[in-house]
């Protein structure tokens, strides 16, 4: 039985990890912790990259804190944003259930920005049906797309892009650091 038979929704996601941001925040809370200079050039090559790759969103999901924001307002093209207290908060299945119930029926397309440790555990249990049973690097600013059913272990691995790669496609190979 595959997603058409069960009327379950296929769906292609790029599950991003927010840019660079400041170490601390002017208020002392992590939610609001800007991205720097870095972040914003990384958030631009990003958007760069995905637009150049084909990606057109129907919709763009973030947390809400403030460098996963102004990643997915940088990411974002003509699609709405929509904020999601759960791609700030550990709980894959909760964190896909309240991707789904984002989605409109007709929307089969979207850009996921969050932050780490929560977007590896995303990306294991969407791949292998458990929050720890893949061990990804999800480095700042990286992309990884899926294909399937937003569900554990119901999607296809299609992509992983890491920062370092954008810039060498993009043909800046040598301003690569250790930290992208």
């Amino acid at each position: 039985m595959d997603a058409t038979t069960t009327g379950e929704t296929e769906r292609t996601l790029w599950l991003v990890r927010h840019a660079q941001a400041a170490t601390v925040s002017p208020t002392g809370s992590d939610a609001d912790r800007p991205l720097i200079d870095k972040g914003h050039d990384q958030a631009r090559r990003l958007a760069v990259a995905l637009a150049g790759w084909g990606v057109r969103p129907d919709r763009v999901l973030s947390s809400p804190w403030l460098r996963a924001a102004a990643t997915a307002e940088g990411l974002r093209g003509e699609a709405p944003v929509t904020y999601l207290d759960a791609l700030a908060s550990p709980g894959a299945a909760d964190t896909s259930a309240a991707i789904v119930e984002a989605l409109a029926p007709g929307e089969r397309s979207a850009i996921v920005v969050g932050h780490e440790p929560w977007v590896s555990s995303l990306a294991s249990w969407w791949l292998c049906g458990s929050e720890s049973g893949l061990y990804v690097a999800f480095r700042k600013a990286a992309v990884m797309s899926l294909v399937g059913v937003p569900g554990a272990g119901r999607m296809t691995l299609t992509g992983f892009v890491p920062m370092r790669w954008v810039k060498a496609l993009q043909g800046d190979a040598g301003l690569v650091d250790v930290e992208d």
